[in-house]
């Protein structure tokens, strides 16, 4: 064989495989459909006396200011940011309507 005619057939595979590669979906491709906003129910850990308690139906987005501001029912202590103690998020649930 010639080697033009390994040429001619490195440039088909070459063809082949630019035909077959892998191209990632655009950045302007359209939004998926948007859904309703869910609620949470968020489990919290007082920091003063360590009993648990359920803040039930929030948003995503108040998810993070519930410790900094729900009371504990138990012992009606409150966060308290300058000496950093916040109650804990336990555990973090979708909420059953």
């Amino acid at each position: 064989m010639s080697p033009k005619g390994d040429d001619l057939s490195d440039k088909q595979a070459r063809r082949s495989e630019a035909k077959h590669r892998f191209v990632p979906l655009s950045l302007f491709a359209s939004a998926p459909a948007r859904q309703p906003p869910q609620d949470w129910d968020a489990v919290l850990r007082c920091h003063n006396c360590r009993g648990r308690f359920t803040v039930r139906k929030l948003p995503l987005k108040r998810i993070a200011l519930v410790p900094q501001v729900a009371p504990c029912p138990h012992c009606a202590a409150r966060a308290f940011a300058p000496a950093k103690k916040l109650h804990q998020i336990v555990d973090l649930r979708l909420a059953k309507d």
